[in-house]
């Protein structure tokens, strides 16, 4: 099956008028506004983590919706959405460490938005028991200077699976519109000045 497509007069004439360039980066701004807020609101609801281990957010998703941004590039523009991990909102993530070292996943407050170094930098002296299976086996202990117990602070794994979150970004639908209206908003502008 074969489409043709004509553009109708009105749209040439129309088309003539507006900016490819200031279309696209009018459509970017409306995009990045768009995800902007929604990851905002999405960060308010994602502290599970934290939650059941007592421990403070982060706020690793506020951080990087504060730095989405538009940017032009010729007669182009991109949106960057600068969070690590967001692609997890389109698919799930499978996490292995860029070392030998396995990861370290918090399980204790202290631990938690602290990597195993930092917490020897503040201190903590780290170790993991020889033993491959039983109690105690793949879990990073640590003693603060000067105290009197070991805390268990990290599970130690060869990778990580986290599930997808779609509602960390927009939806598509959501997403769409926000381009259509930074578009037409566009023509509106070049409408009106041309006129």
């Amino acid at each position: 099956m074969r489409w043709t497509i004509e553009k109708m007069p009105r749209f040439q004439e129309l088309q003539a008028q507006v900016s490819p360039s200031g279309a696209a980066a009018n459509a970017a701004n409306e995009l990045a506004e768009t995800v902007r807020d929604h990851v905002e609101r999405a960060a308010a609801t994602r502290h599970s983590t934290a939650s059941r281990l007592g421990a403070t957010p982060k706020g690793h998703l506020s951080e990087g919706a504060a730095k989405i941004h538009m940017e032009k590039e010729g007669g182009r523009a991109v949106v960057t959405v600068p969070i690590p991990g967001i692609t997890r909102a389109f698919h799930a993530l499978h996490i292995r460490p860029r070392t030998s070292k396995p990861l370290t996943i918090p399980i204790n407050a202290v631990a938690y938005g602290m990597r195993a170094p930092e917490l020897a930098e503040r201190g903590w002296s780290l170790f993991s028991l020889p033993a491959k299976e039983g109690p105690g086996a793949g879990i990073l202990f640590g003693r603060k200077a000067g105290a009197r117990s070991t805390v268990a602070l990290y599970l130690l794994r060869e990778s990580a699976d986290v599930p997808q979150d779609r509602g960390l970004m927009p939806s598509d639908e959501e997403m769409g519109e926000a381009l259509a209206i930074g578009v037409r908003d566009a023509i509106e502008r070049d409408r009106r000045v041309g006129a």
